[in-house]
């Protein structure tokens, strides 16, 4: 079985990565919310960055892919790493339409620079990356995401977080099962170093805030604020990350079979 916690998130299995319509023929009014030119402008950035970073997140689930397939890595976390990469595009596209729809101008996504690194890194450092990336950021994203859905007022905002909240949350999926494997016959060491990253990690506390006027009015645009991003990730961090963490590497203790969790 797979990890327990992993229920929280999608099937890994093949699937078609819808590109979220927003409807061009359709004039986008902010679902008749009343939008000041200052709060199009930052919507317009927030969305802008989002679009960016998922297509560089994007040539980063390649590099996955590649490094995957310098370890031997089973055809599932392949395949996996395959159908991430497409989420990640997908996002980018949609965040980049979104940010159109508030006002901004096209975007010109440029190739993502090759990093000076080789694709033959030792196990640890993509271990330790992978952690970071995917079983946490990508957790914390997905479940921002759908905690975003319950405030946002505006339809086509809220069409691009359910597909950020499925596609990040199979992008963690991909990432605790890929740990799984890799923890396998490592030693000690590394699983200790996953271990203080992931306690390091809940060592920031998260403090209650009363919403400022303009964080209200993101809010509704599905934008969430710091305090509240911050607070999910620790409760994301406790409910989620801390117990799948522990067991994948209990399994990796007492792999059963050399298979792919």
């Amino acid at each position: 079985m797979p990890l327990s916690r992993l229920a929280l998130f999608p099937p890994m299995t093949p699937r078609a990565v819808p590109f979220v319509q927003l409807a061009p023929a359709t004039p986008f009014h902010g679902a008749g919310l009343e939008l000041p030119a200052a709060m199009a402008s930052t919507l317009i950035g927030i969305w802008t960055d989002q679009g960016v970073a998922a297509h560089a997140a994007a040539a980063a689930q390649a590099e996955f892919a590649a490094r995957l397939l310098r370890l031997g890595a089973p055809a599932a976390l392949l395949h996996g790493a395959g159908w991430a990469l497409l989420d990640e595009t997908a996002i980018s596209a949609a965040c980049l339409e979104l940010a159109r729809r508030y006002g901004g101008g096209e975007v010109v996504l440029t190739p993502v620079p090759r990093r000076d690194s080789t694709l033959d890194v030792d196990r640890s450092e993509l271990v330790l990356g992978t952690l970071r990336r995917g079983c946490i950021a990508a957790t914390v994203e997905s479940s921002c995401a759908r905690e975003a859905q319950e405030h946002c007022q505006e339809p086509a905002a809220r069409e691009v977080l359910r597909q950020i909240e499925h596609g990040r949350a199979r992008t963690a999926q991909l990432s605790w099962r890929f740990l799984g494997w890799a923890l396998r016959g490592t030693g000690l060491e590394l699983a200790d170093q996953v271990r203080v990253a992931v306690l390091t990690s809940l060592g920031t506390q998260s403090k209650t805030a009363a919403l400022t006027h303009a964080e209200r009015q993101l809010l509704r645009h599905g934008v969430l604020g710091a305090a509240q991003r911050l607070a999910i990730e620790q409760r994301m961090l406790r409910e989620v990350v801390l117990p799948c963490m522990e067991n994948a590497l209990a399994r990796a203790r007492n792999p059963r079979d050399g298979s792919a969790a």
